[in-house]
């Protein structure tokens, strides 16, 4: 009889229950001999307290069996999971979903687009996941990637109020030099065999495919934050403009700036030169009551200018 030997060091308390079912995995497979330190009896571990926060998100006092090597979710843990997302998230104004590289590792593409189907979400993917997620979808926002992410993508997803990261990876790469300005209360994870829930909750022995087809069953409909992308975008080359009865937006604005600015400086672009063409653009702004002057190649705004 061949004996397996899987080591899983537990370097903090919050990785034991995801170390302990690595190192129980293997021994439904094939014999093994498990031994564990007892000088960690008295450690204390918070997935055995309901810590306090206002998510309200329960824990389980009971470890969740080891994932079989036939990769089904456990019903149980399963069940508490999409209980404590389906809370949170029909609670919040404006979640956004994140597709990650992760996505081919848990076969979870066919999934996650049904959940982008079912909540209505705005999404992004990350850059290791380009042509993993559908980019042809409606609701697609761009590429997440910290400070040099896609025009407007990254202002939607860090103001959200909840992110869903679906097999994320992130490190000094994806991130631009750890650049984003997450809030680890308001992520979900989920990640090829197991869910986080805003750091408070972590559930293991559940597939990320089961867990995003099911959510998609239970989630309410929010297209908040893909109307907030439509409300700031302006799409490359051009700046849109509203119909008589529309509501005025924040890009709609530039479109009227343009105009103030730059009529008929374009043709006058050819014939006069560059300090010309500044004096000419700021007597126009002049023109509509903007106080500006030029005083030795520098532009001064008057003080009443500023505080409009």
């Amino acid at each position: 009889m061949q004996l397996g030997r899987h080591r899983a060091p537990v370097l903090h308390p919050q990785q034991h229950s995801l170390r302990n079912q690595r190192a129980v995995s293997p021994s439904l497979v094939r014999a093994s001999y498990l031994t564990t330190g007892s000088h960690t009896i008295y450690v204390p571990h918070y997935y055995y307290k309901n810590p306090s926060s206002s998510l309200h998100v329960p824990l389980s006092p009971v470890l969740a069996p080891a994932i079989a090597p036939n990769r089904r979710s456990n019903k149980t843990s399963l069940e508490a999971a999409l209980d404590a997302a389906v809370k949170i998230l029909n609670h919040t104004v404006k979640p956004v979903l994140v597709g990650g590289p992760k996505l081919r590792l848990g076969k979870a593409k066919e999934a996650f687009q049904e959940l982008v189907e079912a909540s209505g979400y705005a999404y992004a993917t990350m850059p290791s996941a380009k042509g993993q997620p559908l980019e042809s979808h409606p609701h697609i926002i761009g590429t997440y990637w910290g400070a040099v992410s896609s025009p407007f993508c990254l202002e939607i997803v860090e103001s959200a109020d909840a992110y869903i990261f679906v097999g994320k990876i992130f490190n000094a790469y994806s991130s631009v030099g750890y650049s984003s300005f997450l809030k680890k209360d308001h992520m979900i994870v989920v990640n090829p065999d197991r869910v986080q829930i805003c750091g408070k909750a972590e559930f293991g022995c559940v597939l990320m495919k089961d867990f995003c087809m099911e959510l998609s069953k239970r989630i309410t409909r929010n297209s908040t934050s893909f109307d907030n992308y439509k409300r700031i975008h302006v799409p490359k080359g051009t700046i849109p403009s509203c119909g008589a009865q529309d509501p005025l937006r924040v890009n709609v604005h530039l479109k009227h700036i343009q105009v103030i600015v730059w009529r008929g400086l374009v043709r006058r672009l050819i014939y006069y030169p560059t300090s010309v063409l500044l004096r000419l653009m700021l007597k126009r702004l002049q023109e509509h009551g903007t106080a500006i002057s030029l005083w030795h190649g520098k532009v001064y705004g008057s003080k009443s200018m500023m505080m409009n």
